[in-house]
């Protein structure tokens, strides 16, 4: 779970029965996670694990170059202080 359902569940026991929500919070992790283990589990027989991490592999570094590409054009040197060699 990500940032976001840890702050709405703190803000949720915060406003709420701390029991309630707590139970539903269990209740809702173990079933996302139980719907991505059987997902999981009919993908592997369908992919096999070598094509997986390839294709995750090639994401990550289209990803990367990408988000670097943003970076470099972001800076502008003329209202840039930045230094590397300092």
């Amino acid at each position: 779970m990500g940032d976001r359902s840890q702050i709405s569940t703190i803000a949720l026991a915060a406003a709420d029965n701390l029991y309630v929500v707590m139970l539903g919070t269990v209740v809702g992790h173990s079933c996302c996670t139980a719907l991505a283990v059987i997902g999981g589990r009919y993908v592997s027989t369908k992919i096999s694990v070598k094509h997986v991490t390839l294709a995750g592999s090639a994401l990550f570094l289209i990803f990367g170059v990408v988000y670097l590409y943003e970076a470099f054009l972001s800076i502008d040197p003329d209202t840039t202080d930045f230094d590397p060699l300092s």
